[in-house]
């Protein structure tokens, strides 16, 4: 339940868990850039859900489409095969997107639109055609071993998202035609909505996909089983009061629609200021402060973004070994404590001087708390 209500003059309930629920191992996901690829060894952090998203090899491959099919009806599934391999026993969530150049008649993109990834990634491509066709490769390749697959990332970025034909409607339309190739094929797989993100444009995108034409009859909010965000605090890392804020927008703009589905944070993690920004404990204070808000807002899988990113993941390497190795152990010891276990309340509260606490109240009587103070 998300609200708003003055406990006392200095101290604000922001929320409080909606209803109960037991947690699993799938809840705690990562993003996992280095692993597997030849001389990286597993990470010795547990997740039970991974996504795809930025995993590469040495030799530059990626799990997008560009990489995937690099000319028309010529595959190279190098980069997912291993990708794929490396992750049997948990659950995983593959985005499609990534437009191979030959797929887009218009020209590369340049200044502000530049695509992140190069070339005419961030366009949609010409041809409904060559869409469905390598949705249709990927899905039958991976039927029965990858559980997810996801709609474009990020489209409010024009990194991701960008060109004359980059509507809301086109997204609609190739979410639409994602959603029925996936059940055609792998009718247990689910479909998991395109990823928006950030504190700013990220929800007024979210609104403008639910209520887009799908091309057909129908509008973005059917073509979904799960609703992702990305849950970054992207103005300060700090300001965790921020995640309440998206939670509560997201499930507005989906009531609006008349949507009622589970919601990811797909992504998740310390983006600016970076991690590298805060002491050893303001860090420890941080990723606990951001699982045990998550849970109290009812966000049913938290993807951390990313544990060997250079510069904001956990195991970064920049963060110093002594402080990334508290890290993965607080981590590990937050699965350890929390699986299998039936958390029946919670609640997220605001104090003076910045001061910010989530508190989770276990079944079998134990309460658990997290803060953080200074926050902006």
């Amino acid at each position: 339940m998300i609200l708003h209500r003055q406990a006392s003059p200095d101290v604000s309930v922001l929320a409080t868990l909606a209803a109960p629920v037991t947690l699993t191992e799938r809840f705690f996901g990562q993003h996992i850039q280095r692993y597997p690829r030849d001389g990286a060894s597993a990470p010795p952090v547990r997740f039970g859900t991974v996504r795809s998203w930025d995993f590469f090899l040495l030799n530059g491959k990626r799990v997008l489409w560009k990489d995937i099919e690099t000319t028309d009806g010529t595959w190279d599934f190098e980069a997912p095969d291993r990708w794929v391999e490396a992750h049997v026993g948990r659950e995983m969530v593959i985005p499609l997107c990534g437009t191979p150049d030959w797929a887009v008649s218009a020209a590369a993109l340049t200044g502000v639109n530049l695509a992140a990834y190069g070339g005419k990634s961030n366009q949609p491509p010409d041809s409904m055609a060559a869409w469905e066709n390598y949705v249709g490769e990927m899905v039958t390749r991976y039927k029965g071993r990858v559980q997810y697959w996801q709609g474009w990332n990020e489209p409010n970025l024009p990194k991701f998202w960008a060109g004359a034909a980059a509507t809301y409607t086109k997204l609609a339309e190739m979410q639409r035609r994602l959603y029925t190739i996936v059940k055609a094929i792998d009718p247990a797989a689910a479909v998991v909505s395109p990823s928006y993100t950030s504190v700013f444009s990220g929800v007024a995108g979210w609104r403008l996909f639910l209520a887009a034409s799908d091309g057909a009859a129908a509008t973005g909010a059917q073509w979904f089983d799960i609703a992702a965000y990305h849950f970054y605090n992207n103005d300060f890392s700090n300001r965790v009061s921020g995640l309440e804020m998206l939670s509560r927008s997201v499930r507005g703009a989906m009531q609006v629609a008349g949507v009622n589905k589970p919601i990811w944070a797909t992504e998740t993690g310390f983006i600016e200021p970076p991690l590298t920004s805060y002491s050893a404990a303001e860090r420890l204070s941080l990723l606990r402060l951001y699982v045990y808000c998550l849970i109290v807002l009812g966000i049913e899988r938290a993807i951390f973004y990313a544990y060997d990113d250079p510069v904001i993941g956990f195991n970064s390497g920049v963060l110093g070994v002594d402080s990334a190795a508290q890290m993965i152990t607080a981590w590990n010891e937050m699965i350890e404590r929390f699986v299998g276990r039936r958390v029946v309340g919670g609640s997220i509260v605001v104090s003076g001087q910045g001061r910010i606490s989530a508190r989770l109240e276990f079944l079998d009587g134990e309460v658990l708390s997290a803060s953080y103070s200074g926050m902006p």
